[in-house]
């Protein structure tokens, strides 16, 4: 777990993902929260290089905070 909030607990991770002979590694932050009597979770990659992790997390914090909001 690489945070937690109000809204949600993150996930990081690290994946490999292959496609056309080529393998590209991915950097991948995952989300869960409650949503009335539903588990959510949202998911988003990037390239995996320096601070990418950082950057997905701040998107999805930003991002669960309002989907949080809206469904209250």
């Amino acid at each position: 777990m690489i945070g937690k909030d109000s809204n949600a607990h993150y996930v990081g991770m690290v994946s490999t993902v292959a496609a056309g002979g080529q393998r590209t590694l991915l950097a991948v932050v995952t989300s869960f929260t409650l949503l009335r009597s539903f588990i959510v979770n949202t998911s988003l990659t990037a390239p995996e290089e320096p601070g990418a992790h950082e950057r997905l997390l701040a998107v999805q914090k930003t991002y669960l905070a309002e989907l949080v909001r809206r469904n209250p």
